[in-house]
């Protein structure tokens, strides 16, 4: 009962959050509904986040493979961060449905390549962060439908100084 003052506090000012079984966190806002699975030592993307979430915080976990369509069910997501994660593959087609993401964050991922158009479905990105990859080439393919995109965030070029 200690913590219903700070609840009640919470769900006035429009923030509800809330704790999933594989230990997200979930809070919710007029216009966000942001889960927060960060450090978590997972090894695959949730499922038990809200479907409606906009904002996914999967960074520091032990991804190493993110599958096809392995965001399905976030047709709702406008920031996704991936940061820290082990990420060597991404899947073809394991973007797809996330027609409204605005941020894509893959920093620090031991990936040496993107698969081609692996952005093709992410029409409204603006910002991609690819820092501290270790990327040996940056696909032209990769970009090629990447209308919106206005910030790509790299510290180091590719190995082979290959940015198509």
């Amino acid at each position: 009962m200690i913590f219903c003052p700070f609840l009640l506090f919470l769900w006035i000012i429009g923030i509800s959050p809330c704790v999933l079984p594989n230990h997200c966190d979930v809070a919710l806002t007029k216009e966000d509904v942001r889960c927060n699975c960060s450090s978590k030592a997972l090894t695959h993307i949730p499922t038990d986040c809200p479907s409606n979430t906009t904002d996914l915080e999967l960074s520091d976990n032990n991804l190493e493979i993110i599958s096809k369509k392995a965001f399905t069910k976030f047709t709702q997501l406008r920031y996704l961060f991936l940061s820290n994660c082990h990420v060597t593959s991404i899947d073809q087609s394991a973007f797809d449905n996330l027609t409204h993401l605005k941020e894509l964050s893959l920093l620090n991922n031991p990936m040496k390549t993107f698969v081609g158009n692996i952005f093709a479905p992410l029409g409204k990105l603006q910002v991609l962060h690819i820092s501290y990859d270790l990327l040996s080439k940056y696909p032209g393919e990769s970009w090629s439908d990447v209308l919106h995109l206005t910030n790509v965030f790299t510290c180091s070029e590719p190995s082979n100084g290959l940015f198509a």
